[in-house]
């Protein structure tokens, strides 16, 4: 598959789930109007090129690191920062070594992106909860990670950074986390509810 389908595919997944009802379950407490900025910036900067001295930055990853930083200015008062940015970085170094591995050894159990985005979302949800901390953590292991990258790939690449399949890495980190995060709060409520009615039910009987 080229490089962007998979991005574009699962935004207009997210915009369907958005625009159904869905919105509470993607993304909780976020406002509409924050998401549709979102989407117009995304747009926006999907050809933009910036040159920084003899690096050449793409629009989206410029675009993520704005958002980065309003996300780390919106988090919720209970989530920490710090340990949000030592997360992210500590994912992004795995992000970077996985990607490495998975280019040298491709034949390795477990080595595609989907095994990788599968893996990153599960750490991401066993840490945090809270869509922006979870946003905010993958947008950071993204950044990272490709920055690691472009030190690494340079002498054959140049200086390129955020180009190639990042678009691809961070919407497909990023719904696979949010995704599997509303079925299990959707699991974790109708379980609740499920239990209710039968202590409900026994003290009737009783």
């Amino acid at each position: 598959m080229n490089t962007g389908y998979i991005s574009y595919i699962l935004i207009c997944i997210t915009i369907i789930l958005l625009v159904s009802g869905w919105k509470d379950t993607v993304l909780r407490g976020v406002p509409s109007r924050y998401i549709a900025v979102f989407f117009i910036g995304w747009f926006s900067l999907s050809k933009a090129e910036l040159a920084l001295g003899q690096v050449k930055i793409s629009g989206i990853y410029a675009g993520l690191v704005i958002l980065l930083l309003i996300v780390l200015y919106a988090l919720p008062r209970e989530t920490g920062v710090i340990p949000l940015v030592v997360s992210g970085l500590m994912l992004g170094l795995f992000y970077f070594l996985a990607s490495e591995i998975s280019v040298t050894l491709p034949d390795l159990p477990g080595g595609s992106l989907f095994w990788l985005a599968f893996i990153i979302g599960l750490l991401v949800i066993a840490m945090y909860r809270h869509p922006l901390a979870q946003i905010g953590c993958i947008t950071l292991c993204v950044l990272v990670g490709c920055l690691l990258q472009m030190y690494s790939h340079s002498a054959l690449a140049g200086y390129r950074l955020g180009f190639g399949p990042m678009k691809d890495h961070w919407w497909l980190f990023s719904f696979i986390a949010r995704i599997v995060t509303g079925m299990l709060e959707f699991t974790a409520s109708a379980s609740k509810s499920l239990y209710r009615q039968w202590v409900d039910a026994r003290k009737e009987k009783e």
